[in-house]
């Protein structure tokens, strides 16, 4: 009897080992790398994160958002007909991901209705500062045999650093701190930007073959999280909550019909700045030119001496002399390499406010309304 006995406890440890090793040997990330990005997509929910490496250690990866694969912080959801599904694992869809040479695939399947598809890709960028971004197309493909309304929209938590002075900004806007709706079809912004400790995130607005949101809205993350499609929109609102920024973004794209058997596409981007960009966003901006023409009755910034012309002699006409070749242009570079100087060391006091407790909040605000001043000042013409 004993003997008996010792062989099933062994039968079982040998079983339940093995069972463990199964386990602990499957694969429960799929993974693309485009040095210095890595991409993480969880097997289980379909979930996934952008990660930038850390200057510190080689091996080791920082997220550019939350990574936080089992909740719905960070989420796709698709509007078909009315109802609303969430591109996650549930009780009763089906999530597959797909790895090959080019990049990550997953499919969403909730009904027969209607299949989802997610390639997730690294692509060049345009940009100076930035290596590759992630390029993540989106189709929903009608297969419930009529005409249905489609809709997508995808929810972003940037909340790592909740302490940071200024939560969010653009290649435009110097800081955006209080709830804002942007309809990236009228605005001149590219681009929304959030800083982390090494590195500066950017979700695109418009981006080359990108298809361009019908809105983003700027918000406190816990007032995104709404079951209607569109959340409730308060201008001005504050995104602290708690002494605390909880920033969260929210892209929604045009709602259209799809025929049956057709697709409802979108694709949008997500780049990493190769160093934080604020507060030396703007100098370095593409859109601020050396050559930027500037208006003559432009208020000279401080720092800088207003040029007076000398008093004509009475009775004498002034001798008139040829310009020489370049010289307006020579006079313009050199009147906007002071204003882009001017505007550099106004960001760069702001950078220092963030973490400093000398100066009041007040004279901040005034810090920031005098930069955005001279900036729209050098851009008009």
């Amino acid at each position: 009897m004993l003997r008996q006995r010792i062989k099933k406890v062994l039968a079982c440890s040998v079983f339940l080992g093995a069972i463990m090793f199964l386990y602990a040997d499957e694969k429960k990330t799929a993974e693309l790398f485009a040095h210095p990005l890595k991409l993480v997509v969880d097997y289980e929910t379909g979930n996934f994160c952008v990660y930038y490496a850390a200057s510190s250690k080689s091996d080791y990866y920082l997220p550019i958002y939350s990574d936080d694969f089992q909740r719905t912080r960070n989420v796709y959801s698709v509007l078909f007909g009315e109802d609303i599904y969430h591109l996650t694992r549930t009780k009763t869809n089906k999530v597959v991901v797909e790895e090959s040479e080019d990049g990550i695939g997953i499919v969403f399947q909730f009904t027969f209705d209607f299949v989802v598809k997610q390639k997730l890709s690294f692509a060049d960028s345009d940009q100076e500062s930035v290596g590759k971004v992630l390029k993540i197309k989106t189709t929903v493909e009608n297969l419930s045999g009529d005409p249905v309304e489609i809709g997508l929209k995808s929810r972003f938590d940037i909340s790592l650093d909740r302490k940071r002075f200024i939560p969010l900004y653009t290649d435009l806007r110097s800081e955006i701190a209080s709830e804002l709706m942007l309809r990236p079809a009228l605005e001149k912004d590219k681009m929304l930007i959030f800083d982390n400790e090494e590195t500066s995130c950017m979700l695109f607005l418009r981006h080359e073959d990108m298809t361009v949101p019908a809105s983003v809205y700027c918000a406190n993350r816990k007032w995104l999280v709404k079951k209607p499609w569109l959340p409730e929109y308060v201008d001005g609102r504050s995104f602290r909550r708690w002494f605390r920024y909880d920033t969260g973004l929210l892209y929604v794209w045009p709602i259209q019909t799809i025929p049956y058997k057709s697709f409802f596409t979108a694709i949008n981007y997500i780049g990493v700045s190769n160093e934080r960009l604020h507060p030396l966003l703007f100098p370095a901006n593409k859109n601020l030119e050396a050559d930027t023409p500037l208006e003559e009755n432009t208020p000279a910034q401080p720092g800088t001496k207003k040029e007076v012309p000398p008093k004509k002699a009475p009775g004498k006409k002034p001798a008139v002399k040829e310009a020489p070749k370049g010289g307006t242009k020579a006079k313009k570079d050199e009147l906007a390499g002071k204003d882009k100087a001017y505007i550099k060391a106004l960001l760069e006091k702001l950078g220092r406010a963030e973490t400093s407790t000398s100066l009041t909040k007040e004279q901040i605000l005034n810090l920031t309304k005098e930069a955005d001043d001279a900036i729209v000042k050098m851009r008009e013409k």
